[in-house]
């Protein structure tokens, strides 16, 4: 089912979009990569994820409620700003 909404996020919904990429737990470089590249492309993957069905999966309902965040654009930014400016 992942591969199914990988392909269907790569093809039909941000074709332009490279997938996100992921975060290694012990290398910060690669975390503030994944926050710009969230907070450069966060209202498209907000629509995509709003737009997955909740009761597939835990993970789903968790980022659905997450992307609402109002306080997470903002989170963002901040940290892009702060790290840019370093």
């Amino acid at each position: 089912m992942i591969l199914h909404r990988v392909r269907y996020f790569s093809k039909n919904m941000a074709p332009n979009l490279a997938l996100p990429p992921q975060p290694i737990l012990t290398c910060w470089g690669t975390w503030l990569n994944a926050a710009f590249y969230y907070c450069d492309n966060l209202e498209i993957i907000k629509e995509i994820i709003l737009q997955l069905n909740n009761k597939d999966s835990i993970s789903i309902k968790k980022s659905q409620d997450l992307i609402k965040d109002p306080n997470l654009k903002a989170n963002l930014i901040y940290i892009k700003i702060h790290q840019i400016l370093k």
